[in-house]
């Protein structure tokens, strides 16, 4: 039965949804990143932060990159443990990390 309600032990619950929700959130240290058609955006950025123009645009695993994670350490780290694209809000700035 999908996206049924049930009344479970816990109360009740939206069957089926549960798991298209995990695979379009991610919550990392209290900060929602949304799963778009271009990889994982970060939901404090403001639509002004998000046009390509105002993004920095650094490559995984690039020089740049691991300057960036030196300098920030964990402050920024922890929001690059996504596999695909991600646009980070970090310092004021748009980050858009690619593969």
């Amino acid at each position: 039965m999908r996206g049924g309600m049930s009344q479970g032990q816990h109360g009740w619950s939206v069957a089926g949804y549960s798991d298209d929700l995990e695979q379009s959130v991610q919550n990392i240290n209290n900060r929602a990143f949304f799963r778009k058609a271009e990889g994982w955006v970060d939901g404090t950025l403001t639509a002004e932060q998000q046009k390509a123009e105002n993004m920095i645009t650094v490559k995984q695993f690039s020089d740049e990159y691991f300057k960036l994670i030196e300098k920030h350490g964990k402050a920024l780290s922890q929001y690059l443990v996504f596999d695909e694209a991600v646009l980070v809000n970090f310092d004021g700035k748009a980050y858009n990390f690619v593969p």
